[in-house]
């Protein structure tokens, strides 16, 4: 079964810690058990370019799934922001994805979309 991925877009700001939970839930509406699973992000300032702009995954903590409960949690902390690539002064949009590997194996990009990323006037 084909799964179309949702779109989700996100808000960065730079040098500002960064947490958004997700809900994922299945066609009739329930939460999908994540437990045993892994997720990985990526971004890039285009999506043919080679470099990511930000690369985040469940095993390094970037990424934290809350297991029956359905939810992925970006967190990202203020460091991490502020040392992103630098952007215009009006800002930059980056796409993103996220896939989700199962316990059995399976392999499901479950969300897509932008990032729009804003840059720091007051810098540490």
């Amino acid at each position: 079964m084909t799964v179309r991925p949702a779109s989700v877009n996100f808000r960065l700001y730079m040098g500002a810690d960064f947490s958004e939970p997700v809900t994922l839930k299945d066609s009739n509406g329930d939460p999908i058990d994540l437990t045993g699973a892994s997720a990985r992000l990526q971004a890039r300032r285009d999506i043919s370019d080679a470099i990511t702009t930000l690369d985040l995954s469940s095993g390094t903590g970037g990424i934290v799934l809350g297991g029956v409960a359905g939810t992925v949690k970006l967190v990202i902390n203020g460091a991490t922001t502020g040392a992103l690539p630098s952007v215009d002064w009006d800002g930059e949009i980056w796409c993103h994805d996220l896939l989700l590997t199962f316990q059995d194996g399976t392999k499901q990009r479950t969300y897509q979309g932008s990032i729009i990323v804003s840059p720091a006037v007051t810098r540490p």
